[in-house]
C-alpha cells in the first residue's frame, strides 16, 4: 500500500517576522514534497536554513560544490544548509506518508556572528539527529500556526544558532585529532567508491569547514580537489597499464557515469581518456 501521490511540491508560509516587526529574524514555511524528483534545483539563498523532516521518510541525495552524498531523510532528522549554498536534491519517498518538512529561515549573518562571538568555525551542510533541535523547530512551527512566535522570534532564532554550532562543535572535539596518517588514507580508501566529501567529514567525525582546514593544511588543496587529484591519477595509472574499457576505469575510480569521467579527465589532462592511452602506452 502507498500514500497519496503528489506531482509536484507544495509549500505555504506559517510566520515572516518581517511581516510583523522591523527585525527580519525569523521565517518558517512547511513543505509537502512530490513523490520523488531528479535534479532539483534549489538556488543559493542568503539565510541558512534549518530542514526538519516532520512526516514521513526517502531514499534522499544531494549535490552541492563538494559533490554528491547520500541520506536516509527520516522524520526527525534536521539538515543544515549554509547560506550562499547553491544545491540539487534527487529523492524517492520510502514512506506510506507524503513526505513533509518544515522549514526555519535563519538571518543573514546570525550564524557567523554567533560562531566568531563563539569562537567556533562555520560549519558547512550537515544532517543531524538531534532531538532539542527537532523539537525546538515543532514548537515554533505549532506556535506560528496558533498566533505566530512574534514575542520571542530573535531569541529562538539566536539559540537555533547556538545549538546548532555548539552541537557540532562538540562532535568534532570528540573526535579529537585525526592522525594524518589516517585522514590521507582515507582520501585513499574513497578513490574507488562514490564517496562524496560530506560523507567523508562523516568518516572522520568533523565539519566540512574543518575537514577543508584540515586537508589544505596537510596538502595544501581542498578536499574535493585532493580526492578528484587522486582519482585522475588512478584512471591514468589504469589507462596505461591495463586494457580495461574506459567506462570500466570510470567506475573503478570513483565516477558516477562514463560520461562525467571523461568530461572531467578532458578538463584536467587537457586530452580525452582514450588520447591518454594512446600517447602514454
Amino acid at each position: 500500500m502507498t500514500g497519496p501521490t503528489l506531482l509536484k511540491d507544495v509549500s505555504w508560509l506559517l510566520f515572516d517576522s518581517a511581516l510583523e516587526t522591523d527585525w527580519t529574524a525569523l521565517r518558517i514555511e512547511e513543505r509537502v514534497y512530490a513523490a520523488s524528483a531528479h535534479d532539483a534545483h534549489v538556488p543559493a539563498r542568503p539565510e541558512d536554513t534549518l530542514t526538519l523532516i516532520s512526516q514521513g521518510s526517502a531514499a534522499a541525495e544531494l549535490w552541492d560544490e563538494t559533490g554528491w552524498s547520500n541520506g536516509d531523510a527520516r522524520t526527525g532528522a534536521v539538515l543544515l544548509m549554509p547560506a550562499d549554498r547553491e544545491c540539487q536534491f534527487r529523492w524517492r519517498v520510502t514512506s506510506t506518508l507524503p513526505l513533509k518538512t518544515i522549514q526555519v529561515f535563519l538571518p543573514p549573518a546570525l550564524m557567523r556572528l554567533t560562531a566568531e562571538s563563539l569562537g567556533l568555525d562555520l560549519p558547512g551542510s550537515s544532517l543531524m539527529v538531534d532531538p532539542v533541535l527537532a523539537n525546538t523547530v515543532r514548537a515554533l512551527a505549532r506556535s506560528a500556526r496558533d498566533h505566530g512566535p512574534s514575542g520571542y522570534a530573535e531569541v529562538t532564532a539566536a539559540f537555533l544558532a547556538a545549538h546548532v554550532l555548539t552541537q557540532l562543535a562538540e562532535k568534532e572535539a570528540r573526535v579529537g585529532a585525526v592522525p594524518k596518517r589516517r585522514l590521507l588514507r582515507l582520501f585513499r580508501d574513497a578513490v574507488g567508491q562514490l564517496t562524496s566529501i560530506p560523507e567523508l567529514c562523516e568518516q572522520v567525525g568533523v565539519s566540512e569547514f574543518r575537514l577543508t582546514r584540515m586537508m589544505v593544511a596537510v596538502t595544501g588543496e581542498t578536499p574535493w580537489q585532493y580526492l578528484l587529484r587522486l582519482r585522475l591519477a588512478e584512471a591514468k595509472r589504469l589507462l596505461v597499464k591495463t586494457d580495461l574499457r574506459v567506462e570500466e576505469i570510470a567506475s573503478r575510480c570513483g565516477f558516477k557515469t562514463a560520461s562525467h569521467f571523461a568530461a572531467t579527465f578532458r578538463r584536467m589532462a587537457g586530452v580525452s581518456p582514450s588520447q591518454w592511452r594512446r600517447y602514454h602506452s
